[in-house]
């Protein structure tokens, strides 16, 4: 079994400041492609996890100073992270088989 994911994977760009009152929208698709062979799907689960998740970078040499530079040779960088909210939530569960109607067809 494929499962392909779209659109699931997202980032903020490194420089986006954002906080409290922030909105955003996170959109997938799931598309299941069977091998051949394979008739149906016994059941069938699909789980969203929603990470929150947080990088700070400072000045190895000055303690408390945010990093201004990306890390090299002569600049270092301490990274913080931190993972500050933690959601899974199961948005698909089928209690009975799936089969697809035809080759190719979706299933909703």
């Amino acid at each position: 079994m494929l499962v392909r994911f779209s659109h699931f994977y997202w980032r903020i760009h490194e420089y986006t400041f954002t906080g409290w009152g922030v909105d955003s929208i996170l959109e997938a698709s799931v598309v299941l492609q069977l091998r051949p062979g394979i008739e149906r799907l016994r059941r069938v689960k699909v789980q969203c996890e929603f990470r929150g998740y947080t990088e700070t970078r400072w000045e190895a040499s000055a303690i408390g100073r945010l990093a201004l530079y990306p890390e090299s040779s002569e600049y270092r960088v301490s990274k913080t992270a931190r993972i500050f909210h933690n959601i899974v939530q199961t948005v698909y569960d089928s209690v009975h088989p799936l089969v697809p109607s035809s080759p190719g067809a979706t299933i909703s």
